[in-house]
């Protein structure tokens, strides 16, 4: 999906409860789930596991259009998400709202003001599009993707390994033919 097309992305997780994903006032910090589109041109969408947040940036980290979701605004910690057990994370967009939707619940939503991802011939797993920059620690399983916020037009991938990156045009051929294009 690109510009304002709806998506979902959803996927289970597990994290090394001895990595550090970072934090702080560093806006590139943290070990990204997924990345695709145009990160230098601020045209990107990715979602980034941090220290004291999840966070589903469109653009570029500190560029202003991110969806942050507190671990503390629902008394989590990183202890609590990177324990050792998986846990399922969705980012959605219907066209006029974007949602974070962690274990099941809708933990943050807002109505952005840009347009996400330019392009998604790069998508990529467990790191930053394009450039393999911020690797998450951990493994990473049940990838669905989907044109809309409703199920329709899924491809979907699944892997236990941290050594595994899908990008490029696999990654691209596997949503293409889904949506039957």
């Amino acid at each position: 999906p690109t510009g304002s097309d709806p998506y979902t992305v959803s996927l289970e997780f597990k994290c090394d409860p001895s990595s550090d994903p970072g934090g702080g006032e560093d806006v590139s910090a943290g070990q990204n789930l997924y990345s695709w589109g145009h990160l230098l041109t601020h045209a990107a969408n990715s979602l980034i596991l941090r220290n004291d947040k999840l966070r589903h940036v469109w653009g570029r980290p500190g560029s202003g259009d991110t969806l942050d979701w507190s671990y503390a605004s629902s008394s989590k910690t990183l202890s609590d998400i990177c324990d050792d057990a998986w846990h399922t994370v969705s980012t959605q967009y219907d066209g006029t709202t974007r949602r974070l939707v962690f274990d099941g619940v809708t933990v943050v939503s807002d109505t952005p003001s840009g347009t996400h991802a330019d392009r998604n011939d790069n998508f990529c797993l467990g790191a930053e599009g394009g450039t393999n920059a911020g690797p998450f620690v951990g493994w990473i399983r049940g990838l669905e993707v989907y044109a809309s916020t409703g199920g329709a037009g899924k491809a979907s991938i699944n892997y236990q390994s941290a050594d595994l990156t899908v990008s490029g045009n696999d990654a691209y051929g596997l949503y293409a033919e889904a949506l039957g294009s």
